[in-house]
């Protein structure tokens, strides 16, 4: 059985009526990685992430 909620089952972020928010939170997340230098910066390929 899903555990989602009806709001939880749709991917919302081309949603015209949410692009404010969510260039905001892309803003607030390079803004965080770029002060904690995360190496995903620099690509998928180069971090210890592979």
């Amino acid at each position: 059985m899903n555990k989602l909620g009806k709001v939880e089952r749709k991917n919302m972020i081309d949603e015209p009526a949410y692009a404010s928010i969510a260039a905001n939170l892309a803003k607030r997340l390079e803004s965080w990685m770029r002060r904690t230098d995360d190496p995903l910066l620099a690509g998928l390929g180069n971090g210890p992430y592979q």
